[in-house]
């Protein structure tokens, strides 16, 4: 079986926001798939970079490729993830929302209960299931905004601190899983301060010191 590699290549980009230059001719690549590691203090421009890769925020110059097994991709299929993206109802159960996005996205029955079982190793899993989200923690919410974002396999996945509100031992669950997905995706990761080292192809950008 030939092995997929996934390449992500950013050329002079130069970035503002407002009257603020947040990055000038700034050049990375990485030829995974793999894990992308974006590390920086507030304000100094992980969002407005994770956006611009996406292609949500369009750059003052510059150019950024997405490659599958060296052809240019178009229009990648990817997943972006916020701690504030896709709200959530508060008079849904954890699984009636799972449900009902699985629904939306013409999974089967069996194949979204293929990824609850997945799921099912982190312990509070279970309450998220079964509690309404009004009655959720917001680590709850958050576990519950990942799993649906991750419901579906991409090729290219971009995740905004996703570890905010997570316990240590559901974010140790949580980065297996990740682990695991970086074997066929290319996936984007920010956080302040990173104390994980994955097992995975990984690059690091820290911001702050570019």
């Amino acid at each position: 079986m030939i092995k997929r590699t996934l390449e992500f290549q950013c050329n002079q980009l130069s970035l503002t926001l407002g009257d603020k230059i947040l990055f000038q001719d700034f050049n990375f690549s990485f030829k995974g798939p793999g894990i992308i590691l974006i590390e920086g203090d507030n304000g100094v421009g992980k969002s407005s970079l994770l956006k611009t890769f996406a292609g949500f925020i369009t750059p003052l110059s510059g150019k950024i490729k997405f490659l599958d097994n060296s052809k240019q991709i178009l229009n990648p299929e990817m997943s972006y993830l916020t701690t504030t993206s896709l709200g959530l109802m508060s008079d849904l159960t954890g699984s009636e929302h799972i449900y009902l996005v699985g629904n939306i996205l013409n999974l089967s029955a069996l194949e979204i209960q293929r990824k609850i079982e997945e799921f099912k190793s982190i312990i509070i899993f279970e309450e998220v299931l079964l509690k309404k989200v009004s009655d959720q923690s917001q680590g709850m919410k958050q576990l519950l905004r990942l799993f649906l974002h991750l419901l579906v396999d991409r090729k290219i996945i971009f995740l905004d601190e996703p570890f905010l509100y997570l316990s240590p031992k559901t974010r140790e669950e949580i980065q297996k899983k990740i682990e695991f997905l970086a074997t066929t995706s290319l996936i984007f990761i920010t956080d302040q301060k990173f104390s994980w080292i994955p097992v995975a192809k990984t690059e690091m950008v820290i911001l702050g010191s570019l």
